[in-house]
């Protein structure tokens, strides 16, 4: 039985034909498994790895913990501030400064993600990784060595290139590498990494707060070189993602690569109905595939899928949550707060508590409801909802803009709540009202269910024109068709290599 699957793209209009294979076929019991595994032993393999790679995100936590302090450290101050008995501490920080030490880092987050896709592309995820270690470590030999402005600015906005390609290269390499029912597992490791690298910076901080020396500022700045240095050791040791690996045509390797992510409990044909799926995706986009460009982006059914990502990538701009981390300290310090750091790490703490709670119930109610409430996983499903060709190309795209948007925001904040400026004080929060409602009602009508499923699963359910809210019901015939022929075609191998052994040429 054949079914025609119209797929327009790019203004082009083809027919995929998806065989329907039903289970007995030619005599054989044959069915497909289920692709997964649901037990957390059987996946220590790739929970291991996605608790390493998203470790990497540990260096944007802990830098804006630790900037976040450095605007009310005296240390800091005495090199880059300035003297005023009439402010808390009797030092005090520019406009100017304020501004630039916080939004260079967003602007250069802005650079590299804007080119990460055609970085991930050509480089690979690994190599993307790798690039963004380098500019990291760089920028902190920068940070740690001079006293002037220049040197300081230049520290960090190189930084912020880093930590851009940190993001985006880090969520592609988990993406696709990971099984559908633990993304959601991933990506609150990759939140607790930036959380927990936020409250190591505001402890260090806190220790080191009182030194009236450049060491108050320059030992929390030593900490940043823990993880690139372990994460460039680790990448040597894991492979390319498989979706990488096929989508430039190196079947066989990105095949090995699976069988690699995959625990021993996974049996061959479940390894082979897996990347049977993922190389199928890949041919009904082969038009993309022969060269990814960025006009794809708005093409066809990729229109609504980059709109998608980039109103996801959006949500932790309009929430608000960089005038918290990036000005607490300085904020709550300002409004006659005794003890700044302190609150801060309470904050920070309640923070984590509410990503790492987040898996406890994601299963049962889904991403889109947290989302509309919460918004923990909008960067993660703003790197679920494009096409594997283009993975790289809208995230990167997508991050670009929502950092451009942080980077305007920090540059701005300054404004509103020094002293010297606009002196709103607390009702500076009032802003972030309106932004908060458009992140729920943009969820609710926008962005679908992609829990537990497959990202090719994803992909056919756009294909299809599904309506959002049907998304997580809609039964992917292609995607099990798929699984059904690589298990028709391994019985077949089974059976021929008997065959063999009982009747030797």
């Amino acid at each position: 039985m054949h079914t025609p699957i119209e797929k327009p793209e790019g203004g082009r209009s083809y027919v995929e034909t998806a065989e329907h294979v039903p289970a007995g076929a030619g005599g054989d019991n044959i069915t497909s498994l289920k692709i997964t595994q649901d037990s957390w032993w059987k996946n220590k393999k790739i929970i291991t790895i996605a608790l390493i790679v998203n470790m990497a995100t540990f260096e944007y936590g802990l830098d804006q913990g630790m900037v976040n302090g450095f605007q009310a450290m005296p240390g800091f101050l005495l090199d880059f501030g300035y003297k005023d008995p009439s402010l808390p501490g009797g030092m005090g920080i520019s406009t100017t400064v304020q501004q630039l030490i916080t939004s260079l880092v967003s602007l250069g987050m802005f650079a590299s993600t804007f080119v990460s896709g055609y970085v991930a592309d050509k480089l690979g995820r690994k190599g993307g990784l790798w690039v963004a270690s380098a500019l990291v470590t760089l920028s902190i030999i920068l940070q740690m060595a001079v006293i002037n402005f220049g040197g300081l600015y230049a520290g960090r906005f190189l930084l912020g290139l880093g930590n851009g390609l940190y993001l985006v290269c880090t969520q592609l390499y988990m993406q696709e590498t990971m099984t559908s029912n633990f993304r959601s597992l991933s990506y609150t490791f990759f939140q607790f990494w930036i959380s927990f690298g936020t409250l190591v910076g505001a402890l260090v901080n806190n220790a080191t707060a009182s030194y009236l020396s450049r060491a108050s500022y320059r030992i929390p700045l030593g900490t940043l070189f823990i993880m690139p240095t372990l994460l460039t050791i680790a990448l040597f040791f894991l492979p390319e993602t498989p979706r990488y690996l096929a989508s430039h045509g190196k079947y066989a390797a990105a095949e090995k690569s699976l069988r690699f992510l995959r625990d021993a409990a996974y049996s061959d044909l479940q390894v082979k109905e897996e990347f049977a799926e993922i190389k199928h995706a890949l041919e009904v986009d082969e038009d993309i595939a022969k060269g990814a460009v960025y006009k794809d982006l708005v093409q066809g059914t990729n229109l609504k899928r980059t709109l998608t990502s980039l109103g996801l990538v959006l949500y932790a701009a309009a929430s608000g949550i960089p005038f918290i981390t990036q000005y607490g300290v300085y904020f709550f310090a300002l409004s006659g707060d005794t003890h700044p750091f302190r609150d801060v790490i309470i904050l920070v703490c309640l923070g984590m508590a509410g990503v790492m709670s987040t898996p406890l119930f994601t299963g049962k109610i889904g991403k889109r409801q947290i989302l509309m409430f919460g918004g923990p996983y909008a960067f993660q499903v703003a790197g679920e909802v494009p096409n594997q060709v283009l993975r790289s190309y809208t995230l990167g795209l997508s991050s670009a803009t929502t950092y451009l948007l942080g980077w305007s925001i920090t540059f701005t904040i300054p404004y509103f709540i020094n002293p010297t400026a606009l002196n709103w004080g607390p009702k500076y929060g009032y802003i972030w009202v309106g932004s908060n409602v458009l992140i729920a009602v943009f969820t609710f009508f926008v962005v679908p269910e992609t829990n537990k499923r497959t990202l090719e699963e994803i992909d056919e359910c756009y294909i299809q024109g599904v309506p959002i809210r049907k998304f997580a019901t809609y039964d992917c015939v292609a995607s099990k068709n798929a699984r059904l022929h690589a298990a028709q075609q391994f019985k077949g191998e089974v059976r021929e290599g008997e065959e063999r052994q009982e009747f030797p040429e």
